[in-house]
């Protein structure tokens, strides 16, 4: 098993003064967790600010993302997930369960505000009935996103993979606006696959859109 993160657990300021880090590469199928950090401390609200990731390929279990694998309370702004090559080569967020996204895994507990970021990943997960699946975050509560977008793919395992959408898959009492997802968005046999969210709860969606092809089983929506 490899390294899970850079910074297993962040309750202060990280600040990355614009500069990007490349060929990052965590390879923990087994583990949960997984991103550059692995998680925000219980009870703060850190902040995270322009900071980019290139080339990176993230693969772990539940509540993974290329940025940060689980916010518990945080403020994200100017961040972003690319690839040097984004027609051949594009970085890659993959879990092996649920709470999966290409910037932000799961955000909950405390308050989370997405703003002026982006992710270019494809995010997949590798493993039948599981869910939560976002291009930006897999699992979004009491979250607002603002000026964010996504290009990547985003596909469930073959079968019954709930949750999915372009931009988040699962969205409680979030909101979104000025946002847009791009990529392609399957999950063959499952349930609520959107383009832009997968499904919502108490959600409400400003001035956004998607425009990739969403394919799934049942509830399924381009928006």
């Amino acid at each position: 098993m490899g390294a899970t993160s850079v910074v297993a657990k962040l309750s202060g300021t990280l600040t990355g003064l614009g500069h990007t880090i490349s060929n990052l590469t965590l390879n923990a199928p087994s583990t949960n967790f997984v991103g550059m950090i692995g998680q925000t401390a219980k009870g703060t609200t850190p902040v995270i600010r322009d900071i980019g990731l290139k080339d990176v390929k993230i693969v772990g279990g539940k509540l993974i993302g290329a940025l940060l694998g689980t916010s518990y309370g945080a403020a994200i702004s100017d961040a972003y997930v690319t690839a040097t090559d984004n027609n051949n080569k594009r970085s890659s967020v993959s879990g092996a369960g649920s709470s999966t996204g290409g910037l932000v895994g799961y955000s909950g507990s405390g308050t989370t505000t997405i703003t002026d970021s982006y992710s270019d990943a494809d995010v997949t997960v590798t493993t039948a009935s599981s869910g939560m699946i976002g291009g930006l975050v897999g699992q979004a509560k009491n979250t607002t996103i603002t000026n964010c977008h996504t290009t990547g793919k985003v596909e469930g395992a073959s079968d019954y993979d709930n949750s999915v959408g372009g931009l988040v898959g699962r969205g409680t009492n979030v909101f979104v606006s000025n946002s847009y997802a791009t990529g392609t968005v399957k999950s063959t046999t499952g349930d609520y696959v959107g383009g832009l969210i997968g499904e919502s709860v108490s959600t409400t969606v400003d001035n956004s859109f998607a425009t990739g092809n969403v394919t799934g089983g049942s509830s399924v929506g381009g928006l």
